[in-house]
């Protein structure tokens, strides 16, 4: 699988055996021509990982997790093998990179 993120402020996934796009994630509560670059992802594809503060999934399990950050403020928190977004957040200001601490916190800048 490889996950990229595009200038429209869509995020693709893509087989890499095939070079076919397995979905696109993109925010349905932005329209198309308000999206501004997607910055930063990060994938978790690991099961007990605490996700303290984003906690869509019941107990803070999660496995397959991607976050998204952009330009436009929007960090989204997605299932990457469904498409569906867990939860997104506008944070107000330009966002161009996230990690996650050694304790699972989300650092954003």
């Amino acid at each position: 699988m490889m996950i990229v993120g595009y200038a429209d402020g869509v995020t693709r996934i893509f087989n890499i055996a095939t070079g076919k796009m397995i979905t696109t994630l993109s925010s349905g509560y932005i329209k198309e021509e308000d999206r501004l670059p997607i910055t930063s992802l990060r994938y978790i594809s690991f099961r007990c990982f605490n996700l303290h503060r984003w906690k869509p999934i019941p107990y803070g399990k999660a496995s397959n997790i991607l976050i998204t950050c952009g330009v436009d403020g929007t960090v989204s928190h997605w299932q990457a093998t469904n498409g569906k977004c867990l939860h997104t957040a506008k944070l107000g200001f330009d966002l161009l990179s996230l990690d996650y601490n050694m304790d699972g916190k989300l650092d954003l800048s």
